[in-house]
């Protein structure tokens, strides 16, 4: 399985008006991730299916990609993936839908995807990993389960893929 983490790109702030469940990802955000998927081309990202959180700004994001990459209808929401997402939670959303000759992407929040990388690439979830807004990783994965199951083939921060593009 190639497995791209995205997280989502930058939302507007919080404040006592707005819930974070239904904060939106800024007209700013919108278009440094529409560049940076620029770069995605010469990174040979191809994607069978994007599952997203439900949170309003990871859905935003996960249909930006989708809109680019021409894969409107592969869209998925999973609540596995929502805010305070268990990295065994995920792994177990991603295996019931996917299997090891897929290319799938996941679309959410930090600490979560952060933890949920560490879990699948060093075999517990306090490694320390951490992925910016609009950021994207991609993992080599033979046999997802809730262990070391995975290969880092690269991470990169959006300044990153904004100079590729």
């Amino acid at each position: 399985m190639e497995l791209y983490v995205l997280r989502h790109a930058m939302a507007v702030d919080s404040s006592p008006e707005l819930r974070d469940a239904e904060r939106t990802i800024t007209d700013e955000g919108r278009e440094r991730l529409r560049r940076t998927i620029r770069s995605w081309d010469g990174l040979g990202v191809v994607l069978d299916g994007i599952l997203t959180s439900p949170i309003v700004r990871a859905r935003q994001t996960a249909d930006v990609v989708a809109a680019a990459l021409g894969i409107h209808d592969r869209v998925e929401e999973c609540p596995a993936l929502g805010p305070g997402a268990r990295p065994v939670d995920v792994v177990s959303a991603i295996a019931q839908r996917f299997g090891d000759e897929h290319r799938v992407m996941v679309v959410g929040h930090e600490p979560d995807l952060g933890r949920f990388v560490s879990l699948i690439v060093c075999g517990d979830d306090g490694g320390g990993f951490r992925i910016k807004k609009a950021g994207l990783t991609k993992l080599t994965v033979d046999g997802l389960a809730p262990a070391r199951c995975a290969v880092l083939e690269w991470h990169l921060w959006p300044r990153h893929m904004l100079r590729m593009a």
